[in-house]
């Protein structure tokens, strides 16, 4: 459950709006780079979310842990994150393979190509592929999408990526059109497959689709909606999460942590064969909900 509530989606807007509208283009234009097997993507506008209020109390809650790693990427690279980095859009495949493939893409001000490139080389290693594209895009990827995306990335462009797959572009390019932090995954068949297997999971093998957001103005809103395939399937969701739920809230653990209060933020609900899981947190819950998270992170206890 902690894990659904923290993936973020999509709100349903017409796919015309979508296709003109600049974020949904870039988005577009990003899955053209990303290998058809992609399952899952992440995307974060750090334009749009520095505009946003609770955007300063996430950086602040995170400035201790991510300062090291930021000073050491700007004196390498000469990029300063913070500033000068616009989005990243990371791509998964629903189930881990043994080469771990990833594609990571990010969009920022001029690049000096070769001082990138050697840095993230000699950073991350020999299995990781980096690619500068127009002195503004950093694409970084991993196992066998490493060659496939390179033959997305030439001018013949003959491999099919991810923009090929109309399901997972029509969620993606809904997601970028609203929000500034977003998921969504098209869940394969071979997952809901095995799913099937286990009477106890009949519920879960009903997904189709997750897709989930996270708003970050004056308060942190976080919705994840679940697309199932049949009604009878989402109620039965909403019940077994909220028994995971009432569960959790009431766990040692949680209460030690001091995070079970923030459990009791998180409504249930299936519409039609949709369940919609949202919490709402604070400004000021939401920087001591992520302190205490780092906290349980680090295996220390600060409060």
């Amino acid at each position: 459950m902690l894990a659904l509530a923290c993936l973020p989606g999509c709100k349903r807007v017409p796919n015309e709006s979508a296709n003109k509208d600049p974020a949904a283009k870039r988005t577009a234009a990003a899955l053209g780079l990303i290998p058809a097997d992609a399952d899952i993507v992440f995307s974060l506008d750090l334009e749009r979310l520095r505009e946003q209020t609770a955007w300063t109390t996430v950086l602040s809650a995170l400035a201790k842990d991510t300062k090291p790693f930021l000073d050491g990427f700007a004196a390498g690279t000469g990029l300063d994150v913070p500033r000068q980095l616009h989005r990243v859009l990371i791509a998964l495949p629903a189930e881990r393979q043994g080469d771990d493939r990833f594609v990571l893409i990010a969009d920022a001000d001029a690049l000096d190509e070769a001082r990138v490139t050697a840095w993230l080389r000699a950073r991350l290693g020999e299995k990781i592929a980096v690619l500068i594209r127009n002195r503004s895009q950093i694409v970084v990827s991993q196992g066998a999408w490493s060659s496939t995306m390179a033959a997305l990335a030439s001018a013949a462009r003959l491999t099919p990526s991810a923009a090929d797959r109309p399901e997972l572009l029509r969620l993606c390019t809904r997601a970028a059109v609203e929000h500034d932090l977003w998921f969504a995954t098209v869940v394969p068949g071979t997952v809901r497959r095995g799913l099937m297997q286990e009477p106890r999971f009949s519920d879960v093998a009903s997904i189709a689709r997750v897709s989930g957001f996270v708003n970050l103005n004056s308060s942190a809103h976080v919705e994840v909606v679940a697309e199932l395939s049949n009604t009878a399937d989402a109620t039965e969701l909403v019940h077994r999460l909220g028994v995971y739920l009432n569960q959790a809230k009431r766990h040692p653990e949680m209460l030690v942590r001091g995070l079970a209060p923030y459990l009791e933020s998180v409504r249930l609900a299936a519409h039609d064969a949709r369940v919609h899981a949202t919490i709402d947190l604070s400004g000021e819950q939401l920087g001591e909900c992520i302190e205490r998270i780092e906290a349980l992170a680090h295996g220390t206890w600060t409060k």
